[in-house]
């Protein structure tokens, strides 16, 4: 992600995108991906900005194969990241061939002219190795000028980091009235350079002065090169583009190339370079481990608990931890059981207590005995149902209603509860049931020295201390609660021994010869008291910290989840999602280029024009307002792209500058070639495929300039109006990911060539297209304007052709006969509605359509239907004698005939022949 956007950009759309899932599940909050005021444009100053173009590139992509190209473009561009990356300067992006950049951000320097003017020097150098390696006739023209910028990103579809300001648009202007071989900078940029004036050779550019916009802002330029001396040989860089200089083989025309020597080096050089900086990750890595390994029971987790009562400071927290389910409840009953027979074993083999015993201790015995059997199938159950039967519950209604107790003891803390205190209080009765039900027996010691009782205190005082260390078996009980069991249990003890019981506890043996027995029993119960509390307590902090590193992972892992959502959405709303898949693809090669071929692709320039951005001082509005405005103009269009539902996707490429680039046919199921059809069908011939994408790109342009007629029409009154100048070329084209450093997905052919120049030589608020392009709108039945020849930069005279639009910027359709639309009211009579609007017959399918007055993009496009009728004209004429049997011509009016209408003629708006 970072390749592709500056660190500082994507933290911020991270969170803001990051706060939009967290919000999501708020129905009052907005889920539009981003409001207004969310603006990511900063203002820098002293900055450098550098403009690069490729001299000849016109005419050497009607020469080139589009593989060719696109591995053309991938060299240069990867050894210009490379320099730029080496000269601290950073790329904005590339535009076909042109490749601009600027230094002093997001990290100010003071050498920032130097920097743009010695790259620029030494992108002459690579390009010239390139044109001597491939026998190419490209040079370079560069520009560089210094001022300031804003930076950022606009719309909400496919963002791309670009710069703006008057100072930008100086830069651009360098470069085009620049000479190949030779850096172009303005008088601002020279002053930067005055104390490394003796590294260049400084010459004024007269010619630049004819220029209108350099006459105009007065600007005083001059072309910089390097003295005549051996230059120090470029360096190989140390990867090539994106790691890629193979091609990746899928059927849309990607071909695997053997790499050269010179590959070989850089990747050596690559691998040398990852090698030092994993080591230094593995070192960081594992004195970061040491750290926290460190601090794993302190600081952070400690501040979270009472560090005596162990109670969690949000109670949240407390809660969450103490409605825990606890799996091992069902072995905790099943100690008890086993403990409450060793107890009753205990006093069975050493008293006679069977002799004495009262009715009630038998009672007492027997109930929890019974309740000790009866929890055991309860509490296995659901363990043993899902093991043996899997997850699905009982049908049977007694089997389901045992299962869903068994479910209930162990998930609710409540009955988990109530059964840990009925168990403690029956064993602790069970442990004193000899002292409360044997008769006390007076022994006269001058009969006998030693009489047989019930009572053993030794005995007691054992079983006593099995029935603590049960009460702190049960983990997941509340401990707090727990001590207090245990603190009223021991003092209870302790109240028989030394009160109600003394006689029994006090003729005992002892520890101590003198030691009163008494105590001996006091110090065994509490030292047993303590030792289980600690224990207790030690497992329950570690209980507690392993919830809260519990939650913790959770939230890492909600939060690694939310990041992965949030970066797939940025990566698919910075490159198309199959582009992004491959990138995905942990197989995937690093040394392979990705590359798609397309035998036709409708391909759109569309440029604001009247705005004043950078080009008048205005009191009333900045830059940056004036940027938030064009902003919300390019999140318009690219609502538009959001709300479309076309059979084939318009798909956004890239913003250069304020023009809009959008191609329609990048369907990557799509063949190279269609190899079943070409066998029967000529490629070059028009197919329905072909007519399609390019009707719904020219649609696509007449929705944008309806949008942009909303938009001047609406909010912001106060700001001139804005125009759109579209041009419109289809095509062969290649799309690919070229670039080193910062990889960025971008198409190349002469269709974007000539689309490009359709735009810069078109009008303001019109629709301009190529001779091939106004042929297939034809046979589609679209109206086109020839415009006549017009000079195109590197091809000479083109003739071109406009596409007319009515007043709702619907496409005015033609037909053989002129036709009027009419509207009947379903209340009265017909009357006449617009008669500027044209509509008629599609020339593919020969049937009859109409233009709806408020169609709004996408359209349904007769063209998607590949059953061709030939006999168009036949067509047409059967349905307007139709039509005009079920009119009256005269007088618009339903004749006699309407009523026995059979055909499905049941549309409000109809034509009507005036033939």
């Amino acid at each position: 992600m970072l390749s592709i956007l500056p660190e500082h950009i994507v933290s911020r759309v991270r969170q803001d995108i990051r706060n939009m899932f967290m919000n999501i599940r708020s129905p009052s909050q907005s889920h539009n991906m981003r409001s207004f005021s969310q603006l990511y444009v900063e203002e820098h100053e002293n900055v450098s900005i550098l403009y690069a173009d490729v001299v000849n590139y016109t005419q050497i992509s009607t020469t080139l194969s589009p593989l060719r190209m696109v591995e053309l473009l991938n060299e240069l561009f990867g050894r210009f990241d490379e320099a730029s990356e080496e000269h601290d300067v950073l790329r904005i992006k590339f535009l076909g061939d042109c490749y601009y950049c600027v230094s002093g951000i997001p990290k100010p320097t003071q050498q920032h002219a130097k920097n743009c003017v010695d790259l620029g020097l030494e992108m002459i150098h690579i390009i010239k190795n390139v044109r001597e390696k491939r026998a190419l006739n490209i040079d370079m023209r560069i520009g560089v000028h210094s001022g300031k910028i804003l930076s950022g990103l606009i719309g909400i579809r496919k963002w791309q980091f670009d710069i703006w300001s008057k100072d930008v648009t100086i830069a651009n202007k360098m470069e085009s009235t620049g000479k190949a071989g030779k850096v172009h900078i303005t008088q601002q940029t020279l002053d930067l350079l005055l104390d490394y004036a003796r590294e260049y050779i400084i010459e004024p550019n007269f010619a630049s002065q004819n220029d209108p916009f350099i006459m105009k802002n007065k600007l005083q330029t001059f072309l910089l090169s390097r003295p005549q001396k051996p230059l120090i040989d470029y360096k190989p860089f140390r990867r090539a583009s994106v790691g890629f200089n193979k091609i990746i083989p899928t059927r849309r025309g990607r071909r695997l190339e053997n790499r050269s020597s010179s590959t070989l080096r850089r990747t050596t050089t690559f691998m040398d370079e990852n090698l030092v900086e994993y080591q230094q990750m593995l070192k960081a890595a594992d004195a970061q481990m040491a750290k926290e390994i460190d601090d794993m029971s302190n600081g952070k987790y400690e501040s979270r608990l009472n560090r005596f009562t162990l109670v969690y400071n949000n109670l949240k927290l407390e809660k969450s931890f103490l409605l825990q389910p606890d799996p091992l409840f069902k072995y905790y009953i099943l100690c008890c059981l086993l403990m409450l027979c060793l107890i009753m074993t205990i006093n069975g083999l050493t008293t006679n207590w069977y002799y004495q015993f009262k009715w009630y201790a038998v009672m007492l015995l027997s109930l929890l005995l019974a309740f000790l059997i009866v929890m055991q199938p309860l509490s296995w159950f659901q363990f043993a149902w899902t093991k043996y039967k899997g997850v699905n519950e009982p049908r049977n209604k007694f089997l389901r209603f045992v299962y869903d107790l068994s479910l209930s003891i162990i998930k609710c803390p409540k009955i988990r509860t109530g059964t840990y205190i009925l168990i403690s209080l029956g064993l602790a009765g069970t442990s004193m049931i000899n002292v409360i039900a044997c008769k006390e027996v007076k022994i006269i010691p001058e009969v006998e020295s030693v009489l047989s009782n019930c009572v053993s205190s030794w005995h007691v005082t054992q079983c006593w201390s099995l029935a603590l260390l049960l009460n702190f078996l049960f983990s997941r009980v509340f401990f707090m609660f727990k001590w207090i069991v245990a603190g009223c249990m021991t003092l209870f003890y302790l109240w028989i021994v030394w009160e109600i019981k003394t006689s029994l506890f006090s003729v005992d043996t002892t520890w101590n010869v003198g030691l009163d027995p008494r105590v001996s029993h006091t110090l065994s119960v509490i030292i047993i008291t303590i030792t289980l509390y600690w224990v207790d307590r030690t497992t329950e902090y570690r209980n507690r910290l392993d919830h809260l590193w519990q939650i913790q992972l959770s939230e890492e892992q909600e939060e690694a989840e939310t990041m992965l959502k949030v970066n797939n959405m940025l990566l698919e709303n910075i490159l198309p999602a199959h582009v992004v898949q491959v990138y995905l693809d942990l197989n995937r090669s690093l040394d392979e280029l990705y590359y798609e071929k397309y035998d036709n692709v409708a391909v759109m320039f569309a440029s604001l024009t009247d705005y004043k951005l950078g080009l008048e001082d205005d009191a009333e509005m900045s830059d940056k307002f004036v940027l938030s405005i064009l902003d919300e103009v390019i999140s318009d269009f690219d609502r538009l792209l959001l709300s479309g539902s076309s059979k084939h996707k318009v798909e956004k490429i890239k913003m250069a500058g304020w023009t809009y680039m959008a191609a329609c046919g990048l369907d990557p199921t799509r063949r190279d070639s269609f190899d079943s059809y070409t066998s029967i069908v000529d490629r070059s011939k028009n197919t329905p495929y072909n007519r399609t994408i390019v009707v719904t790109m020219v649609e696509f342009a007449a929705a944008m300039m309806m949008q942009l007629q909303n938009f001047n029409r609406g909010s912001f009154q106060s700001f001139e109006g804005l125009n759109l100048r579209i041009g419109i070329s289809n095509g062969e084209v290649a799309a690919g990911v070229v670039g080193s450093l910062k990889p960025l997905y971008d198409i190349w052919g002469n269709a974007v060539n000539m689309a490009s120049r359709m735009d810069s030589t078109g009008e303001s608020g019109r629709i301009q297209v190529t001779e091939n392009t106004a042929k297939i709108l034809e046979e589609c039945g679209i109206i086109t304007q020839c415009r006549g020849e017009v000079f195109i930069k590197g091809r000479g005279l083109i003739k071109t052709y406009f596409v007319p639009l009515d007043d709702e910027f619907n496409l005015v359709k033609q037909n053989l006969c002129t036709l009027d639309y009419l509207k009947f009211n379903d209340k009265g009579p017909p009357y006449q509605a617009r008669t500027t609007l044209a509509s008629g017959a599609s020339a593919e399918t020969g049937i009859f359509e109409s233009s709806s007055q408020n169609s709004t993009y996408p359209w349904d496009i007769s063209s998607d239907n590949e059953n061709i009728d030939e006999d168009e004209f036949t067509n047409v004429r059967k349905f307007n004698r139709s039509i005009s049997e079920l009119v009256d011509v005269e007088t618009f009016s339903p004749t006699s005939k309407w009523d026995d209408l059979s055909v499905p003629y049941t549309e409000n708006d109809i034509m009507v022949t005036r033939c």
